[in-house]
């Protein structure tokens, strides 16, 4: 029935490779949004999301700014704005592993995210398949 909880565990040393200057680690937990009224700059938890590590002073901003032009901008604006956040060939090689692997569960929910600065000086978020125990479908037939 192929692997099941095949995983690395979700922290610093297994994501990081020692190169832990201003970066973050953030696990999306389930479905919900997080509402912008609820964040707390101070907690590790924002509805949703946990930060799993952090070197960053206010390691929610660039987060939440994200949050900000996916869910609550209009199209014209995220197309203008996405590709200053999300590093777009990750995003297109999650697109490919969830979409060949038929991952419905990793699409918002079982994402993580990490935070790096590039040679640039700027910010990136890649995204990372974590919790793909559901992959290859969500519905599994047994032979009786």
């Amino acid at each position: 029935m192929g692997l099941y909880g095949f995983q690395e565990v979700i922290n610093e040393y297994s994501l990081l490779n020692g190169e832990t200057d201003q970066t973050a680690i953030y696990k999306v937990l389930n479905y919900l949004v997080p509402s912008m009224e609820t964040l707390d700059s101070n907690s590790d938890t924002w509805d949703g999301a946990e930060l799993a590590y952090s070197s960053i002073d206010d390691p929610w901003a660039f987060f939440s700014e994200l949050i900000q032009t996916i869910y609550f901008t209009d199209d014209e604006e995220f197309q203008d704005e996405i590709g200053s956040y999300l590093c777009m060939d990750n995003v297109a090689d999650y697109y490919v592993l969830t979409s060949f692997l038929f991952a419905t569960d990793n699409t918002w929910k079982n994402v993580v995210f990490i935070q790096t600065v590039d040679e640039n000086g700027q910010s990136k978020l890649h995204l990372v398949p974590w919790d793909l125990d559901q992959t290859l479908g969500a519905e599994w037939m047994r032979n009786t």
